[in-house]
């Protein structure tokens, strides 16, 4: 869907109400949203034009790269939020980019003739090849003609698929009419098109004063009906137009202050919606749905509706800061990117935006130049025979930095053109970073002359945004006077290196030509001068002496500059004296210490690694990151450790390591050290298997290893739901041993011991000892009668049972079955015989059940009731017999 879209130029000047003075004739015209976060707008001044792209919304812009001179009228995104089309309509072109618009490509002529005017276009999302442009040409015998041009493919041809309304003169010899028609927006929704635009003949003879068009595709725009003309008498323009479905579009009706918007309740298809005013115009809008629509016009004036398919529907208006007098910007176009966030633009540099469905906005309609920084060379930097780096940064808060250039200028007033100084004031393109104007670089050889001469140098930079406001800096001037001698300046100044190829900081003066030898060697070849290299020292360890020659002609050594530095490529060694293998954990403070010693630049430090089954000890806590803590003293070393008590009573092992750097920066590692374990800790428990009754006793024992006077820690378990308490204090043992009474038995458990540990002993857990324990089923009641189970059947023996049991369970959960027996004698022997059962849940007390039975027969019976769960050992209770009769 089209979000926003722009007024034509033309517009203004041909419109018949009161001018609002424009700053320059500078202007915001065409708005797209292309995505949650993407927009694009176009616009142009006295001087050119641009697209800017935002990814964040509106808050920020990037200018594009348009083809130059180009001066777009009208720019609309897609879904993807990097591909976009424009027109151009002074030549007559359309153009596309796909990616962002860091390339533009340049479209052949859209209208075959007729001096053709371009304003609008549309790359069709539910058709991809499809491109749509709209305007208009002169016929020798129709006027000014309607025009809706067609390509099927990105890079195919155009045709005219739509070509009107033509009011032909009678023949060759008659004048022919004044009528004018234009087409000056379009949009699509899948494969439904809307094109708006007017038509007015000044002397009267062929149509009304003014008019709006409307006209419809189904198609993808391969052909056209027309949904607006002579039936709507609104004498404006249609200016703008946004397809929210295959049925439904709005329309604005420029200076006439009115919408209209399709449906079927009317022969054309649209109808005039009213209570549109005090909105002075209708140049810009853009709807969600078909309820929530932004109108934007005239004098900062925006107004919305959220009841847009009302017969009556009501508007909300607002007029935008700074909006007062002729100072009111002229808002051309207006996007809304989600039911909160909006933005309308306009003439001026007018952007403005709001967050929260238009209770306040942000934004201005103030030109304002661009910011640009030169951030690199400092004043003061030498003029060398290699490039001169220049870098900074720009921004604009209005529609984007469209460009950054750079000048270099001498003393004597002169400027560099890329092959020459001249007296021409000459700027010169800088490069964007990462597609965009927020920072930039570009690169200056000083020549040899204007080295030789030491004549001062300043680098100025300058940003130019999207309405061609420019901004320039300062400047940075080179140092004064003659260019010192060369230098040359091995590994940062390092006397030491385990490197056997170095940085070398090079200052070339005034020479164009340099090279290198090592240890008197063979050179290597002439290279540019520049103000860095790599020096490849050579095999072996030791004083490498290092001299740079340098040339302007890349034979004739001028000077020389020699550094040296001494290679060192082996690791010093180091090793730890104490403490000794199998050392005791238990003590509050480890004392560990070593030497370390190094045959070449010396030893600078050293370091220890104190390690605990996968995790390292950081000084203050144990975790996963491998750290090396540094000890004190280097060639003689000492670090102290505190152990923590988990460590202390835990049956871990710790494992020590040194590791020694020399000045160089290669490393030794010692051999490592490990602490010795400690004994086994075994923990045992026991408790009644079960199942018990109700309510008994449980009596808990065990056994630890680590002898009398040790803390055990028991908990207990429940079986069905895992929640684990602790029992009471912890217990002491005696001889080893330890006894603690559990709560009574109410449901089946399990119980642990734990065993914490201590510098002598590791710690432990025991495995689980496990308890059944029955529910308390009491003996069922029972009570007899006779009754009919239902009408029509005869008398059964009808019995009531009731019973409880202990503990009380969740009502309606777990049940409790009852079994009923009957008393059979067969062949003179006589048996009790399960007959019937019948499952009750508990009731609403969790401790009671209740049951109503029919009985198949008379005589002796008995019932039992039997209740079983994941907290309970199946319990069944006594038998309750009864006579049924």
């Amino acid at each position: 869907m089209r979000r926003g879209l722009r007024v034509l130029a033309a517009l203004v000047a041909a419109s018949m109400v009161i001018q609002v003075p424009m700053a320059g004739a500078a202007r915001v015209d065409s708005l797209s949203a292309a995505g949650a976060n993407t927009l694009w707008i176009s616009g142009s001044n006295d001087a050119g034009g641009f697209i800017s792209r935002s990814t964040d919304g509106g808050q920020t812009w990037q200018a594009t790269l348009l083809p130059d001179p180009l001066v777009p009228t009208g720019v609309q995104g897609r879904a993807d939020g990097s591909s976009a089309i424009a027109v151009v309509d002074a030549e007559n072109l359309v153009i596309t980019t796909t990616d962002g618009g860091s390339t533009w490509v340049t479209d052949t002529p859209v209208i075959p003739s007729g001096d053709p005017n371009l304003y609008d276009a549309v790359w069709l999302e539910g058709s991809p090849g499809v491109r749509l442009a709209v305007g208009e040409y002169t016929s020798p015998l129709n006027g000014d003609v309607f025009a809706i041009a067609r390509s099927a493919a990105l890079s195919g041809s155009w045709t005219l698929p739509f070509q009107g309304p033509f009011y032909p003169a009678p023949d060759e010899f008659t004048p022919p009419p004044q009528t004018r028609a234009s087409g000056w927006a379009i949009d699509a929704t899948g494969t439904t098109v809307f094109a708006v635009g007017h038509e007015n003949d000044p002397s009267g003879d062929t149509i009304a004063f003014l008019r709006p068009l409307v006209y419809k595709s189904t198609n993808s725009g391969s052909t056209w009906t027309t949904a607006v003309a002579s039936n709507i008498s609104l004498s404006n323009y249609a200016t703008t137009v946004d397809a929210v479905n295959s049925s439904l579009a709005f329309v604005g009706v420029g200076d006439a202050r009115r919408v209209l918007r399709s449906t079927t309740a009317t022969p054309a298809g649209f109808f005039d919606l009213p209570n549109f005013s005090p909105t002075p115009s209708a140049y810009g809008l853009d709807a969600l749905d078909a309820d929530r629509l932004l109108v934007a016009g005239r004098f900062g004036v925006v107004g919305w509706s959220s009841t847009a398919s009302a017969v009556s529907p009501t508007f909300t208006y607002k007029v935008l800061p700074g909006s007062t007098g002729y100072a009111a910007p002229e808002l051309r176009a207006a996007a809304m990117l989600d039911a909160d966030r909006w933005v309308v633009v306009g003439t001026n540099e007018a952007i403005y935006r709001t967050a929260n469905a238009g209770t306040t906005w942000t934004g201005g309609n103030a030109m304002a130049a661009p910011g640009v920084t030169l951030t690199a060379p400092a004043a003061g930097f030498a003029l060398n025979a290699g490039p001169v780096a220049i870098s900074g940064t720009s921004a604009d808060a209005g529609v984007g930095v469209a460009s950054v250039e750079v000048r270099v200028r001498r003393a004597d007033g002169q400027t560099w053109n890329g092959v020459a100084w001249t007296a021409d004031d000459t700027w010169l393109p800088a490069t964007r970073s990462a597609g965009t104007w927020n920072s930039w670089t570009s690169t200056w050889t000083p020549d040899a002359a204007l080295i030789a001469s030491g004549q001062l140098v300043t680098i100025s930079a300058r940003a130019t945004d999207g309405m061609l406001l420019t901004k320039a800096t300062a400047g940075v001037t080179s140092a004064s006077g003659a260019v010192g001698t060369p230098s040359i300046s091995l590994a940062g100044g390092a006397a030491y290196t385990r490197d056997s190829s170095v940085a070398a900081a090079v200052s070339a003066a005034s020479y164009s030509q340099m090279r290198y030898r090592v240890n008197g060697g063979a050179p290597s070849a002439w290279s540019p001068a520049a103000t860095s290299a790599t020096v490849a020292l050579g095999a072996g360890d030791g004083l490498k002496t290092v001299v740079f020659d340098f040339s302007n002609d890349g034979s004739t050594v001028g000077a020389t500059a020699t550094d040296t530095v001494t290679l060192d490529t082996a690791g010093p060694n180091v090793s730890i004296t104490s403490p000794s293998a199998g050392f005791s954990l238990a003590s509050a403070a480890i004392d560990i210490a070593g030497t370390a010693s190094d045959g070449s630049s010396g030893v600078s430090a050293a370091e220890v690694l104190i390690a605990r089954g996968g995790q390292y000890w950081n000084g203050s806590a144990w975790g996963a990151a491998e750290v090396w803590l540094p000890a004190t003293g280097a060639t003689t070393w000492a670090y102290q450790w505190a152990p923590d008590t988990e460590t202390q009573n835990g049956s871990q092992l710790v494992t020590l390591t040194a590791q020694a750097i020399d000045v160089a920066g290669n490393v030794g590692t010692s051999s490592s050290v490990v602490s010795g374990a400690k004994p086994a800790t075994t923990l045992s428990i026991s408790a009644p298997a079960g199942p018990l009754a109700y309510g008994s006793a449980i009596s808990v024992t065990g056994t630890l290893s680590a002898g009398t006077g040790k803390t055990v820690t028991i908990e207990q378990i429940e079986t069905a739901t895992g929640f684990v308490t602790q029992i009471g204090s912890p217990v002491t043992t005696t001889n080893g041993r330890f006894t603690l009474a559990a709560p009574a038995a109410t449901r089946n458990v399990g119980f642990r011991a734990s065993f914490a540990g201590d510098a002598s002993n590791g710690s432990v857990t025991s495995a689980v000892a496990s308890t059944e324990v029955s529910a308390s089923l009491s003996t069922p009641v029972v009570s007899v009668t006779r009754a009919r189970p239902r009408v029509g059947l005869p008398f059964m023996p009808r019995v009531s049972v009731s019973g409880s049991v202990l503990p009380a369970h969740t009502a309606g959960t777990t049940a409790v079955t009852l079994v009923f027996e009957r008393y059979v004698v067969r062949n003179g022997v006589g048996k009790w015989v399960p007959t019937r059962s019948t499952t009750r849940m508990f009731a609403s007390n969790g401790t009671g059940y209740s049951a109503v039975v029919y009985l198949p027969y008379r005589g002796s019976w008995r019932v039992s009731a039997i209740h079983a769960d994941a907290s309970h050992a199946s319990t069944k209770s006594a038998y309750r017999s009864f006579t049924a009769r």
